[in-house]
Order: C-alpha cells, then structure tokens, then sequence
C-alpha cells in the first residue's frame, strides 16, 4: 500500500509540474484564444488527476485505519 501510495504522489506531482510548465509555455501564444484552449485544457488536466490522487490517497488511508 506504501508503494502506491508514493506512486500515486510521484504522478500528482508530474501533473503538477507539467501543469506549471504549460503554463510558461502559454506566453509564447499570441493567439489569445489558443492560450485559453491549452490553458482551460491544462487546468481541466490537472483538476482530474488531483482529484483521483486524492481519492486513492484516501482510500489507502481509509484501508490502513488511519
């Protein structure tokens, strides 16, 4: 369980750090409807792996008893 855990934490950090990446990457965009597309996408993008990273995470605590 410990291991997964520490996956599940690694990947949410990945998406994270990708997240802030295309964020620096949109001022290069000119096109301001473009930059929205990718950033709305990437928003999108990150909100869903947070959310299931914190719902395995809860769900390992939940089976640990803790």
């Amino acid at each position: 369980r410990s291991d997964a855990g520490v996956a599940i934490s690694c990947a949410r950090t990945c998406a994270e750090g990708t997240w802030m990446n295309v964020q620096i990457n949109l001022t290069i965009l000119r096109d301001p409807a473009e930059r929205r597309k990718y950033a709305d996408a990437a928003n999108e993008a990150l909100k869903i792996v947070q959310e299931k990273a914190q719902n395995s995470l809860q769900a390992i605590i939940d089976e640990l008893g803790l």
